[in-house]
């Protein structure tokens, strides 16, 4: 049950910020597998060096016992949730303006 828990809030957060970037940018209606796994693999690199700064979390074994804690659960989902807004929004617009440019 756990893997399944960790699983999802590792490409939950990735959905979350394809979706966003896709109504930012305008671009397409529907989410893509690949824009999402980039999406949750930047949240994940971001996700460990925080936990790696704040919280002293070092290796992947203590990420699997930290998640034990519901607590940490829901920083960690709420946090991911917030940073793919963040990302999402930020990427797109980019995406965006470089079109604008182009044009």
């Amino acid at each position: 049950m756990e893997f399944i828990v960790f699983f999802l809030l590792l490409i939950v957060p990735g959905i979350f910020a394809d979706r966003i970037y896709n109504i930012v940018s305008r671009w397409r209606e529907t989410s893509n597998a690949y824009t999402s796994l980039i999406f949750a693999l930047i949240i994940y690199i971001i996700n460990i060096f925080w936990l790696f700064v704040f919280k002293g979390i070092l290796t992947f074994t203590a990420l699997i016992a930290a998640f034990d804690c519901l607590q940490f659960q829901r920083r960690y989902a709420i946090f991911s949730l917030i940073l793919a807004a963040i990302l999402g929004t930020v990427v797109g617009f980019i995406r965006k303006f470089f079109f604008w440019i182009r044009r």
